[in-house]
Parts: structure tokens; C-alpha cells; sequence
């Protein structure tokens, strides 16, 4: 396990314990803050996500279902934490793209 493992990159909706909330394409949605998450979710679907259980998204829990395939979609301040760790962690990823001129709120990132 690495020291980093532990390090929470952002916060993560759940409608149940293995069903999260996905945007872009089957992506499993990153907020960077708690209050960011909530305005997302209320853009997307305010009805259908009211009672969804948020919590912490950490770099390990990323990382492992990263290397099962997962897709997450990153908010600039989530990817803002993830991308260095990723990068220390030996990742190959991309610099974030996020062109709010072109309404781009999130970056999808994937491995493998």
C-alpha cells in the first residue's frame, strides 16, 4: 500500500454501495468538494439524486478500480489532486483539459 493510497482527491456519489453516479459516458463522477458534487448532481438529475449517499473519494479506491477498467469524470479541483499523484504513482495520463469557455466542467480518465 502506498502513502498515498490514503489521500482523499475528492468526493463520490452512491445511489447504493457498488452503484455510483456516472457522467460522459459511463463515467464514475469526481467533485473536488462536497458542495460541488451536490450543485452537479442537481444540474443532472435534482429529483432522481436527492437521497444518493456522498462521501470521500480517496487515491487507492480510484486507483484499483481504475485497473479494473473504471472511467472516472474529474472536476478541475479533484483532477488537480489526482493528476500528481497519478504521475508519482507511474500513471499515464493526460493534462486536464477543462475549456469552460466550452462549458467542459469535467475530465474523463481512464488507465489501460
Amino acid at each position: 500500500m502506498s502513502s498515498d493510497d490514503s489521500k482523499v482527491i475528492g468526493y463520490i456519489a452512491r445511489l447504493s454501495r457498488i452503484d455510483v453516479i456516472c457522467v460522459e459516458k459511463d463515467a464514475c463522477l469526481i467533485a473536488g468538494s462536497e458542495t460541488a458534487i451536490k450543485k452537479y448532481l442537481a444540474e443532472i438529475d435534482q429529483d432522481q439524486y436527492k437521497n444518493v449517499s456522498i462521501g470521500k473519494a480517496r487515491f487507492g479506491d480510484i486507483l484499483k478500480a481504475m485497473k479494473l477498467g473504471a472511467r472516472y469524470a474529474f472536476d478541475k479541483e479533484s483532477y488537480s489532486r489526482f493528476y500528481p499523484l497519478g504521475i508519482k504513482n507511474k500513471l499515464m495520463l493526460e493534462e486536464s483539459d477543462f475549456n469552460e469557455e466550452e462549458g467542459r466542467k469535467f475530465f474523463t480518465a481512464q488507465i489501460g
